[in-house]
């Protein structure tokens, strides 16, 4: 799901809690991006779900997310949207 990188773009900590990770890396689909590749936080069980919530570093994790976000080459400005209607009128709709 692509739900947690929305929250990035919006400065917002994201913390992964998956009880089930060896065996979902395991039996199931493979990642586009290693789970371990991803510059959030991850946990196995309540305890480091604790953990990592409390012992969050904002400006670590900023560091992190935007290195992520730039070698994927990822822009959000929060102007999509605007773009992608202006483009339309542009071109449908100009005279």
């Amino acid at each position: 799901s692509s739900i947690l990188f929305e929250a990035s773009f919006v400065n917002k900590p994201v913390f992964l809690f998956a009880t089930d990770l060896e065996d979902y890396l395991l039996n199931e689909y493979d990642l586009l991006i290693g789970y371990h590749e991803l510059p959030f936080p991850v946990a196995e069980s309540n305890e480091e779900l604790e953990r990592n919530i409390l012992g969050f570093q904002g400006e670590e994790y900023e560091e992190r997310v935007t290195a992520f976000l730039e070698h994927y080459g990822v822009h959000e400005d929060g102007h999509a949207s605007e773009r992608a209607a202006q483009f339309i009128v542009d071109t449908f709709f100009s005279v």
